[in-house]
């Protein structure tokens, strides 16, 4: 499978946390709105699964801002029709971050150009 990575500290315990954004075989990881994104923490010795994210595509931001401890991640996602097209933001539960960002409602702020962490550009 090919895929991009990259490591940012999501829960500032100064580990980096592990993103994987799958790209192919296309058919395995991917429908028509984006892929699936992995997201590992990352632990004394390697890394323990945290969340499956689908569909999603960069770019994203990962946000200054955190919910219960961990900082929220800003999605671009867009539907069929363009009014549905928005930001979104991925905010941690306690336990993992959502599943699927199309079901959650427009973020009320949308990180500015020089704010937070761009990834998967």
């Amino acid at each position: 499978s090919r895929y991009e990575f990259t490591r940012v500290d999501l829960n500032r315990d100064g580990r980096r946390e592990g993103l994987v954004l799958m790209q192919s075989p296309h058919q395995e990881w991917c429908m028509e709105y984006g892929c699936t994104l992995f997201i590992f923490q990352a632990q004394e010795e390697g890394f323990s699964f945290l969340s499956e994210i689908s569909p999603i595509r960069g770019p994203m931001t990962v946000a200054e801002g955190s919910t219960n401890g961990w900082r929220d991640i800003i999605a671009y996602v867009s539907g069929r029709d363009r009014a549905d097209a928005r930001n979104v933001a991925l905010a941690f539960d306690g336990r993992s971050y959502p599943q699927q960002p199309a079901f959650l409602p427009a973020a009320t702020h949308a990180p500015a150009e020089n704010e937070g962490v761009k990834i998967f550009p």
